[in-house]
């Protein structure tokens, strides 16, 4: 709705929406990330512990 000109901002778009500004602007900046951050959020690696064992 930005990019097309229907909302002018961030929160002009949330009133629209009829949602919190803060979402919104947690919503748009997520779906500018770059696809392979994406990617990773879908399928984290296990971390291992901290006494250095797999914790998968």
């Amino acid at each position: 709705m930005i990019e097309s000109g229907q909302a002018e901002s961030n929160s002009d778009l949330a009133r629209k929406l009829k949602l919190d500004q803060s979402y919104v602007a947690r919503t748009i900046r997520l779906a500018s990330l770059a696809p392979s951050i994406m990617e990773a959020s879908h399928h984290p690696t296990p971390r291992p512990s901290r006494d250095g064992a797999s914790a998968g």
